[in-house]
């Protein structure tokens, strides 16, 4: 067999061999990062739920079982109800002021995090969790208190000469009030500097009806609330 022959089939075995793909076994897959990752949350809840049994098995040898069902109840209550304000509120703003820009803007004249609506969802989504579960925990650590005394109030049987109230009302119930009151208005203000920094960098108030009624809605619940 001559040179030519000899590369000419060399050439065709060479194009009909199947390349196969070169996979890189140095990186974990997705699959053991997802159960890693499982695997630690397990492992923290569990931890969680061995200290709550600890806690609460100590309470009842003491005869404080349903104390702590109630201080644990409450928590949780004011855990969820923080979370749900300050996450869905910082949600629903994030989502107005996208809206907002959409109807005054090309999508090419977005920035990046805008244009993508998708990316913008999840980006807002991440955020508004972060900022539930910050608020909670503020929420749970400086209320579940002032809940308690609240709910579980006893009259002092003793009116106050001016407005007729009970004494306990100025004890109990008006520190509750007034906690829920400047809880409020702590987010109002965070919603307020978002929105005012969006609209009024971009100049979109004057542009925009809608992000003129966000702002002013904004502002009129801040102003009853003060």
């Amino acid at each position: 067999m001559n040179d030519s022959l000899r590369f000419t089939f060399y050439r065709a075995n060479h194009d009909n061999a199947k390349v196969r793909p070169i996979r890189n076994h140095n990186w974990p897959s997705r699959k053991w990062l997802v159960g890693l990752g499982l695997f630690v949350l397990l492992i923290i809840l569990l931890d969680v739920v061995i200290s709550l049994l600890s806690d609460y098995i100590w309470m009842d040898s003491l005869g404080y079982g349903q104390v702590f069902i109630t201080l644990f109840s409450t928590r949780i209550l004011l855990f969820g109800a923080g979370f749900l304000l300050f996450g869905g509120t910082l949600f629903m703003t994030l989502l107005g002021i996208r809206r907002a820009f959409a109807r005054c803007y090309l999508p090419d004249e977005l920035p990046f995090f805008l244009r993508h609506k998708k990316l913008y969802v999840l980006g807002s989504l991440a955020l508004s969790f972060l900022y539930g579960l910050i608020g909670s925990s503020v929420v749970q650590g400086l209320g579940w208190d002032r809940l308690l005394t609240y709910r579980h109030q006893t009259p002092f049987q003793v009116a106050d000469p001016i407005f007729g109230h009970d004494i306990s009302f100025y004890v109990y119930s008006l520190p509750f009030f007034n906690f829920m009151i400047h809880t409020l208005i702590s987010l109002m203000v965070i919603v307020l500097i978002i929105q005012g920094s969006a609209y009024g960098i971009s100049r979109l108030f004057w542009a925009d009806r809608g992000a003129r009624m966000q702002l002013m809605v904004s502002v009129l619940v801040f102003g009853l609330l003060w």
